[in-house]
């Protein structure tokens, strides 16, 4: 890319950024979703489990 030169892949630099960081908070909210949802079904589990051995 040559600085004076605009390709029409090349994107407004400050759109770009807002950009990223909305992605990296999306993929952050869903990281956590995801790892909540991976510990509600390990407690469930482990209920399932413990009743089975009473």
């Amino acid at each position: 890319l040559l600085p004076g030169k605009h390709n029409s892949a090349f994107v407004p630099h400050h759109r770009h950024l807002r950009s990223r960081l909305f992605l990296y908070h999306q993929n952050a909210y869903n990281c956590w979703v995801a790892a909540g949802g991976y510990v509600v079904i390990a407690l469930l589990a482990g209920l399932r489990f413990l009743k089975r051995f009473r």
